[in-house]
């Protein structure tokens, strides 16, 4: 039971950990192309 429980623990860590960088990089995705879309409406 206590493996299990460690198991189990670790697999959220992980899972947790992977939506943090998943959410991250998309907020990162959409800076860059919010930044380069204003971007070009002051150029043009």
């Amino acid at each position: 039971m206590l493996h299990f429980t460690a198991y189990n623990f670790l697999f959220e860590e992980i899972f947790f950990r992977e939506i943090f960088v998943g959410v991250f990089l998309f907020y990162a995705f959409l800076g860059m192309f919010f930044s380069r879309f204003s971007e070009g409406n002051i150029y043009s």
